[in-house]
């Protein structure tokens, strides 16, 4: 169980934290840090996770300023029993494009039911916008990556994009951006599996709250 000072949320914020985030979170007692102002996301995210190592947090939760989880929600996400220190979990959302923020691994390409019975299901990436990691994971990770000192402050580029080679992956070189690329190098440099819980339906902010209901079929994005 990952609750209070063992649990701390991550919120990169180019102006602000949605209010409504924040009301659920102080009523899910979950601490977070938050970075305001930096439009290089990649290092935004990098130095919120750098500084994250200082505490003594076990469980690091992603979660992106215009993201509205319930306050049940929150603390399921705090509580799952698929992280630990060989396995990382990621909710369920819909990008602007309208398709799921999460990619399967391969030979699972048939469309996902948000609250049906295969309540998990392992993928190669996803987003940032409401996801877990435990702490050893990281850590396993931060040994493979150089260290980086700015303002007297050391951190370290664990959201760099990244390329995959065709010797990599049989369909072809691709590129994936620093979300995509810190679940790839999670699962390359310390075998972490992540696992997108299709029960863990999250609303993302347009100009009302979208979420995806029970029993919706969502297309992946390629």
């Amino acid at each position: 169980m990952c609750w209070g000072g063992r649990t701390l949320a991550l919120i990169p914020a180019y102006s602000h934290v949605d209010h409504r985030l924040v009301e659920n979170m102080k009523a899910a007692q979950l601490p977070a840090t938050t970075l305001i102002g930096c439009s290089d996301l990649v290092k935004a995210r990098s130095f919120l996770l750098s500084r994250a190592l200082g505490t003594d947090a076990e469980v690091f939760l992603f979660i992106d300023a215009d993201m509205l989880p319930s306050v049940d929600q929150l603390e399921t996400l705090m509580l799952s029993e698929r992280v630990d220190s060989q396995s990382a979990v990621t909710g369920a959302y819909l990008s602007k494009g309208q398709t799921l923020c999460a990619r399967p691994v391969d030979g699972q390409d048939e469309a996902i039911v948000i609250g049906g019975m295969d309540r998990y299901r392992e993928c190669q990436g996803a987003g940032l916008g409401f996801a877990a990691v435990h702490r050893s994971s990281v850590l396993r990770y931060r040994a493979t990556l150089p260290v980086l000192r700015e303002s007297g402050v050391d951190w370290w580029p664990f959201f760099l994009p990244t390329l995959i080679s065709a010797e990599q992956e049989p369909g072809g070189r691709r590129y994936l951006a620093e979300d995509y690329a810190f679940w790839w190098n999670l699962r390359a440099a310390a075998g972490v599996r992540l696992w997108l819980d299709t029960h863990l339906s999250i609303g993302h902010l347009t100009a009302v709250p979208v979420a995806l209901e029970v029993g919706d079929e969502v297309e992946v994005a390629i």
